[in-house]
């Protein structure tokens, strides 16, 4: 055993002794609190989830809040930072573009293609995004964060099967709350955020504006293969006697803006209006070869593919983003984001018991980004891909208190989005080069309703229902660069395809409060993620619609404040049946050197056919799921704070259709980034220095092995991870100061990996970043 691994196993024993001492203190009975505990005390968070505001720990589900304050105090900046128990988030590999792959509890989604639905919704205050394209939202201003794990079919709603992740943002309150930031590290990271707090008419109109800017280097260099291996037969791309590099991957410019008017006009009248704007623009998405099998086509000056490619520096990449000499393809070597959005909401509270909201919402994203799948310097697989993304949603919501006995709600979402994958892809090994335009027009609309009753001051019961109609069509545009016909490419063009499903949600609750402190619940709530058509096909024979992917959850949990409230544990257990899980695979149907009879119907007709390998999404069966979720956040003395999260997760098949089972999946296999431990723990602590106080924290992540495809392979395992983030920050009166380093100990491991040895001989992934560090200087006002 290498010495690397002897350090890794004691820090995972000393992490795990010290949070089950914790624990154990936590679990000892100490019930005796003050009779108002239930009450919003100060410091308390309130959360929303079930459409109306709520203690916390009054809420009957597994839902992890998290302050804009406690965001700020761990360095948490975007939203691949959060953590809670069984959620991971990770940076999509390049292939999908600026997205973030979000699971919770082993159910999300991989791919950005439009075609798809999240899995896990994620929504900006109360507006719901349909996609996980252009996701890696900075935490900006927020109020609070809210992770609801578990299928919030009849709550979130829309395609939230295995949860939702809601932010918060700060609402303009007149306070004057406004501050601005400066932040500088390694990899010339360059940044400032601010926000400003604006008055404009005492109580009636108030205003709030954000925004951030920030300059990070890209952390992998992309070198030229000839110069850095001078005997090989590849052409050069730099000049003699300047440095070998080409160029970096991973290194961003950004910026964003977003303004907020809040309007009370008349008592229970509230008016919220809002605007964002953000851009980015940098290096390609961060990916290197892992591995690289044989291939004699394409070549380049009589090379060919192969494991020579493959860097001994897993951040180096030979990538060129380019096609041959003969070849009009040329690639611009960034990725670009820009996105904006507007949105109201109005809430009147007719009496003490109705309000009525309102939420509407406009959204447009459009990108530019390049991939050299093959991440090599010979054009076997090139992409770049022009998506746009324009979506509208409206909701309305009915809130009444009857007798105070019910808490019913009632309401409505509609949501209309369109969508063009745009692109270009090269595809050397069957002499394809091909523009894509596809469109995909997407519907839905839906009902629900959400009632509590109070059958005593500690019993309630919950029910909730919700109804569901989801449309989607996809065409189909593939043209060859040239105009001509490719037996590969065009036989689809002009192909459309359809998906429509109707679907109930319920969810039944019932919850008792033993005590101030001891509150548990029980809870049974179902939830489904919608189908859509297998996007990356090549015949009219390929092209399919896949169903909509279903959940039955239940779940137990307790809630509990020990010892004087000095402690707080949360516990949560589950069992999830699925139904119909989506899933991605390589099967024989879909593979190569599948004879095709194109229709004589479609445009560019040929009757010689053609062959090309296509991924297929399908509904690969059944699947059951346990799990357990422990939280815990402690003030043991004045000034000390531990906070930390353990769960477990095991999924396995109980049915495979002949289609899964064809392409390679088995009963034994393990879901797809659904790592069986997940786990974090940090302390920090405030002491008094200098005419202020000074704050060292310490925070530890641990994830466990998953799998990166459902066709489990050793190749596209994703290592384990033992992540150590330190900062130390300063604050005197109204300024505040930090030094934060992030990946203390170096821990080396792949975000994601994209496995396509099978069809395409190769296997990248998106490298770990290295350790960082960053200093920071904050002014409040």
């Amino acid at each position: 055993m290498s010495s690397s691994t002897h350090r890794r196993d004691r820090r995972r024993a000393v992490i795990g002794a010290s949070l089950a001492g914790i624990m154990a203190l936590a679990a000892s009975p100490a019930f005796a609190q003050d009779s108002g505990a239930q009450a919003k005390d100060e410091g308390e968070i309130v959360v929303t989830a079930q459409f109306r505001e709520q203690r916390l720990q009054d809420t009957p589900l597994a839902i992890t809040a998290l302050t804009g304050d406690a965001l700020e105090a761990r360095g948490q900046t975007s939203l691949t930072d959060l953590q809670a128990p069984n959620l991971k988030i990770e940076q999509a590999p390049g292939i999908f573009g600026p997205a973030a792959q979000i699971y919770i509890r082993g159910v999300g989604q991989f791919d950005s293609n439009f075609t798809f639905e999240p899995g896990v919704g994620v929504y900006i205050d109360d507006v719901y995004y349909a996609t996980v394209f252009g996701n890696q939202f900075n935490l900006l201003d927020l109020e609070r964060v809210e992770v609801l794990r578990g299928p919030q079919g009849t709550l979130a709603g829309k395609n939230s099967i295995g949860g939702a992740i809601k932010l918060y943002s700060k609402k303009p309150d007149g306070t004057g709350d406004s501050f601005v930031e400066a932040q500088a590290g390694s990899y010339q990271l360059a940044g400032v955020r601010a926000a400003g707090n604006i008055t404009i008419a005492p109580d009636t109109v108030f205003a709030r504006i954000s925004g951030m800017s920030k300059h990070v280097r890209g952390y992998i260099d992309r070198m030229d293969y000839k110069c850095t291996h001078p005997s090989s037969a590849l052409p050069t791309y730099v000049s003699t006697g300047n440095s070998c590099r080409l160029g970096r991957l991973g290194g961003s410019n950004e910026g964003g803006v977003r303004g907020q008017l809040r309007l009370l006009p008349a008592p229970g009248l509230e008016i919220n209006l809002s605007a964002d704007f953000s851009h980015s623009r940098g290096d390609p998405a961060p990916s290197v070869l892992i591995q690289a099998v044989a291939a004699a086509n394409p070549q380049v000056n009589g090379v060919s593919y192969g494991p020579a490619f493959q860097s001994p520096n897993p951040y180096t990449s030979y990538a060129l983003y380019r096609g041959t000499a003969a070849s009009s393809y040329q690639a611009i070597a960034k990725s670009e984001l820009t996105a904006w959005g507007v949105s109201g909401s109005i809430s009147y509270e007719a009496s003490d018991a109705i309000a009525l909201t309102s939420i509407t919402s406009y959204r447009s994203a459009d990108a530019y980004f390049v991939v050299d799948n093959d991440e090599s310097p010979i054009p076997k697989s090139e992409s770049i891909g022009m998506p746009r993304q324009h979506q509208f949603t409206q909701e309305l919501r009915l809130n009444a208190d009857v007798g105070n006995i019910l808490d019913l709600t009632l309401g409505g979402f509609y949501y209309d989005g369109d969508a063009l994958q745009n692109g270009r892809n090269l595809i050397g090994s069957i002499n394809a080069d091909f523009l894509t335009a596809d469109t995909i027009k997407s519907r839905s609309k839906s009902a629900f309703a959400h009632g509590v009753v109070h059958v005593t001051d500690a019993l309630n019961l919950t029910g909730g229902v919700r109804y569901t109609d989801d449309r989607k069509v996809l065409t189909f545009v593939r043209r060859t660069a040239d105009g001509s016909f490719s037996p590969s490419v065009t036989p689809i063009n002009g192909q459309t395809a359809t998906f429509a499903a109707k679907v109930w949600d319920y969810r039944a609750v019932v919850d008792y409060r033993w005590s101030p402190g001891f509150f548990t619940y029980a809870q049974f709530s179902t939830g489904f993620k919608g189908g859509g058509i297998n996007p990356r096909v090549f015949f009219p024979n390929q092209v399919a619609p896949f169903g909509v992917e279903q959940l039955e959850s239940y779940e137990i949990g307790f809630k509990s404040d020990l010892l004087d409230r000095r402690v707080r544990l949360n516990v949560s257990a589950f069992l999830n049946n699925y139904k119909d899980i989506q899933v991605q695979t390589n099967t024989p149907f879909f593979n190569v050197n599948l004879p095709v009879q194109p229709d004589p119907n479609l445009p560019n007709y040929n009757p010689a056919g053609g062959t090309a390998p296509s991924a297929a999404f399908l509904n690969a069966g059944d699947v059951r799921q346990k799990g357990i979720e422990v939280e815990l956040s402690a003030n043991p003395v004045e000034g000390l704070q531990i906070d930390g999260s353990l769960s477990y997760l095991k999924g396995e098949y109980k049915r495979l259709s002949p289609q899964a089972l064809s392409s390679g999946l088995t009963m034994a296999m393990e879901l797809p980034f659904a790592p069986r431990w997940q786990g974090n723990f940090g302390i920090q602590y405030e002491l008094p220095f200098a005419g202020g106080t000074l704050t060292p924290r310490l925070d530890y992540q641990y994830q466990s092995t998953s799998y990166a495809t459902a066709v489990n392979h050793p190749r596209n395992r994703i290592e384990s991870r033992n992540v150590f983030d330190a900062r130390l920050s300063y604050r005197t009166g109204d300024w505040e100061a930090a030094l934060a380093v992030t990946n203390l100990t170096d821990d080396f491991f792949y975000y994601s990996k994209f496995d396509i040895i099978a069809a395409g001989g190769y296997l990248t992934g998106a490298p770990s970043r290295p350790r960082e560090w960053s200093i920071s200087l904050k002014r409040n006002f």
